[in-house]
């Protein structure tokens, strides 16, 4: 008899053994057969290691070897060691090996021979370079104090890279380069820093880039790094919502539903009425999506990512390379349908959306200008 039931699938791994072969070429020469005496098992000389050894020693070499094995040491048989034959010298030594060639006597610290200083002399200062005993010839205070106080002398103070004032001395290092109109020479206050020195190397670099590891590549354009304060939201950054799979069905041509997103905030808010007479976007319900992966920081818009478009000269922008920041990624799936009864306050179902376009409030406006301020010092916030 047939149970209504479904029997459970148990899923079991299948380990399958592989052999690989491992076929190595035949010797060259065929192997040598001994006549090995069969003393029989009994004895148990087949299992002692000393039994291998005694076959081992009672076979004779083939190959003859001295008491050298092979090498001469003797050089007494050698012919033409002793008649001066000298037709293979040896090769010329290389200039950069003669350091290494110095007798012993030569190596170390060399030291000063004045053999016509007398024992009884003057306290004075002795060294074997004239040009030094020139030098102090004269020890009196005024001079030590020249010497001390010479520029020459004196050495730089070390630069603290990670010094925050050195960090934005050289980023604005980097403007003054581009834009050497714009550079602040005066002195350093809370708003105004001066850049660090240009060098020479700073403006052929400019003029003349190159790539970090492929030198052989040409700049064919470039493009200055801008923000695009038009198109700024209200709250200053943008999300980049993407779907796990595809939203619609697989078709050769394009569906323009696809250029279209309306994210619905969870919390309850107050509907606002349609005023009458008054047009509207109407958008059919297709299905639901949830979010199911997050990620960005809240604090950084510029942390995690960042959207870059290139921009020609043309009627609204200039030439440029506009940043647009991204605070929050998410990853969309359809969701599922979970048994029980739905969230209180939460509309499930929402077949038709009208969508009504309006100007931007106070408040909004407010909130933008101060988004377009954090970029723009000039802008004045509302």
């Amino acid at each position: 008899m047939a149970s209504g039931r479904s029997e459970r699938v148990y899923h079991q791994d299948y380990i399958a053994r592989i052999r690989y072969s491992n076929t190595l070429p035949p010797p060259p020469n065929p192997p040598k057969l001994l006549d090995i005496p069969g003393t029989g098992i009994a004895s148990n000389n087949y299992t002692s290691a000393s039994y291998a050894l005694k076959l081992a020693r009672e076979q004779p070499l083939n190959i003859e070897a001295d008491a050298e094995l092979g090498m001469p040491i003797d050089l007494v048989g050698l012919p033409g060691v002793f008649d001066g034959d000298e037709s293979d010298p040896p090769p010329p030594l290389h200039p950069k090996d003669r350091a290494l060639l110095k007798p012993l006597s030569a190596l170390g610290k060399p030291t000063a021979m004045n053999s016509g200083v007398s024992f009884l002399r003057r306290t004075e200062y002795i060294s074997s370079n004239a040009a030094a005993v020139q030098r102090f010839e004269s020890s009196t205070s005024k001079d030590l104090l020249r010497v001390r106080n010479d520029p020459k002398r004196r050495k730089a103070p070390p630069v603290n890279r990670d010094d925050p004032i050195n960090i934005i001395r050289s980023l604005v290092k980097g403007f003054d380069v581009a834009y050497p109109e714009d550079a602040y020479t005066g002195p350093d206050s809370e708003t105004n820093i001066r850049g660090a020195p240009i060098t020479e190397a700073d403006r052929s670099a400019w003029k003349k880039p190159k790539h970090p590891t492929k030198p052989n590549l040409t700049l064919l354009d470039a493009y200055p790094l801008l923000p695009d304060m038009d198109a700024l939201p209200m709250t200053g950054d943008y999300q980049i919502v993407k779907f796990s799979t595809n939203p619609v069905a697989q078709s050769d041509s394009y569906d323009q539903r696809l250029d279209t997103a309306l994210l619905r905030p969870l919390g309850a808010d107050l509907a606002l009425l349609e005023e009458h007479g008054e047009s509207c976007f109407q958008f059919q319900r297709i299905r639901e999506y949830e979010t199911y992966q997050q990620a960005g920081d809240a604090d950084n818009a510029y942390g995690d990512t960042v959207a870059l478009a290139l921009h020609d000269t043309g009627d609204r922008l200039e030439k440029g390379a506009y940043f647009y920041p991204v605070k929050q990624r998410t990853n969309l799936r359809p969701k599922r349908k979970t048994p029980g009864p739905p969230e209180e306050g939460r509309v499930e179902h929402v077949d038709v959306l009208h969508v009504n376009v309006r100007d931007s409030n106070s408040d909004e406006a407010a909130m933008r200008s101060e988004a377009q301020a954090a970029l723009d010092p000039t802008t004045e916030s509302a």
